[in-house]
């Protein structure tokens, strides 16, 4: 396809379906009918090493808090409980704001706007900008919303390209590895561009490292888009029937440490 022509199929999809996005919910919508997202859809399968990382960072804040545990009263007890459980998010949370400056920075470059570079993620941008070094790049578009009509799934797609006289899918990523999770993300995009009458020949994920001395990890997603696709959109279903389970058949039960969602038990 040529960049005319990929232009075309983005605003004719468009024209004929109404997409829209909430940000404040993070939520799209395809004609008022809510869609999963292809980030949440991707992300759904646990990944086991965050829990013993979830129980480092819980473990790590109660550490030096021994002594003073000695003489908390039960209420003050459930709240340091209540602390430490929230510690895997702050982290998660720092980590993401970096992670989000480098891609706001990227895609500017992208779209050839200005922008400025503060030390924390001066690595990453340097190494996405090393990548269009390394490689002939010319950019399609960027941060485009995309949808499968049948699937009902939509997302914002980081960017498209043409990577060495290829129609790339271009994923970036600042996380520490590259997982699974990522292969599915970018066939749910691919899937979502097929039903918007865009093949594309190539993804790509570029990990861009937040260490000052990391280098640029690009990498060719080279497992079967076919079976990728199949296993997102079993995925996708998996998704809708845990989200189903949740809202009707389960409750919120209140804890010293916070709230737990259990079955509603229909008994004989």
């Amino acid at each position: 396809m040529t960049h005319q022509e990929i232009k075309n199929a983005f605003d004719f999809f468009y024209a004929s379906n109404n997409i829209a996005y909430d940000a404040k919910k993070h939520r799209y919508t395809l004609d008022g009918i809510v869609c999963a997202g292809v980030s949440t859809v991707s992300e759904f399968q646990p990944k086991p090493f965050l829990t013993g990382w979830a129980a480092k960072m819980t473990a790590g804040y109660l550490a030096d808090k021994q002594e003073a545990i000695k003489t908390m009263s039960p209420d003050d007890y459930a709240e340091l409980l209540k602390e430490a459980k929230k510690q895997y998010t702050k982290r998660s949370k720092s980590a993401l704001d970096v992670g989000t400056r480098a891609h706001d920075v990227c895609e500017k470059i992208i779209k050839s706007q200005p922008y400025e570079i503060t030390e924390d993620i001066e690595n990453p941008v340097k190494q996405f900008q090393e990548f269009e070094k390394q490689h002939e790049v010319k950019w399609v578009c960027t941060e485009k919303i995309v949808c499968h009509r049948g699937d009902l799934v939509a997302g914002r797609l980081d960017s498209l390209a043409f990577v060495d006289g290829k129609l790339t899918l271009v994923d970036l990523k600042t996380s520490g590895q590259i997982s699974q999770s990522y292969y599915l993300q970018c066939a749910g995009y691919a899937h979502c561009l097929a039903d918007m009458g865009i093949q594309i020949d190539s993804r790509v994920i570029l990990r861009l490292p937040k260490g000052a001395n990391e280098p640029l990890e690009a990498v060719e997603v080279d497992t079967p888009l076919k079976d990728d696709i199949r296993a997102f959109i079993g995925q996708r279903q998996a998704y809708g029937w845990f989200n189903m389970v949740g809202i009707k058949y389960s409750e919120k039960i209140k804890m010293p440490w916070g709230y737990e969602t259990k079955l509603k038990l229909k008994k004989l």
